[in-house]
């Protein structure tokens, strides 16, 4: 419709329908990873435009030729492309919202304060390294599931992740920190996480924001 006739208004156009024009996307991606993967409607929408620039490009076109369409970001297309961050982002962000109000109302002063620099230095574009001590039963796995549930709630991916399988079923989607950045068991000198830089799992952490 772009390419061949006179569209007054496909912005409007687009806002109408764009649900419909890429419900086939998700029903694929669904169908290929056998798993109800939840999307948000930013994602889906850039999805979508991502698929008509595809199409425009084969034709010697581009959506910068009808002004204003949007533009995709080309961040759902390496989203959607890569089965770990897939896994990553497939939880319900308003559920995790409602859940970190919840929590949130009930950290103590010293939680409350560990929560403030955590997300302060996100929030300051700062980053950090932080450790938090405290004996079993003091609120620390309280703390990070408030903080997981703050990030997810702003669609953000975060790696959980603790040195034995144990205390990682604690966490929200945990895993052991061997098994998720491949540590080796026995160290050595010469020992070394085996990610290849142009991987899924490298791609995945560049891609998230926290790692706890």
């Amino acid at each position: 419709m772009l390419m061949f006739s006179e569209l007054t208004n496909p912005v409007n156009l687009w806002e109408q329908h764009w649900r419909s024009m890429v419900d086939d996307l998700l029903y694929n991606l669904r169908r290929e990873s056998r798993n109800d993967i939840c999307i948000s409607d930013m994602d889906l929408k850039d999805w979508g435009l991502q698929e008509i620039e595809l199409i425009l490009s084969k034709n010697s076109r581009s959506l910068l030729d009808f002004p204003p369409m949007p533009q995709p970001s080309g961040r759902s297309f390496t989203y959607l492309s890569n089965r770990l961050i897939r896994e990553a982002l497939d939880y319900n962000a308003g559920n995790e919202e409602h859940s970190f109000n919840s929590l949130h109302a009930g950290l103590n002063i010293d939680q409350l304060h560990a929560y403030n620099e955590i997300i302060e230095s996100y929030e300051g574009k700062h980053g950090g390294l932080f450790f938090v001590n405290g004996s079993g039963g003091t609120g620390n796995t309280y703390l990070w599931k408030t903080i997981i549930a703050k990030f997810r709630s702003q669609r953000k991916i975060v790696l959980s992740v603790a040195s034995s399988g144990i205390v990682a079923l604690l966490l929200p989607s945990g895993r052991t920190a061997h098994s998720h950045f491949k540590i080796p068991i026995e160290l050595d000198d010469s020992s070394h996480c085996s990610i290849n830089v142009n991987s899924n799992l490298a791609d995945l952490i560049r891609e998230c924001s926290l790692i706890i």
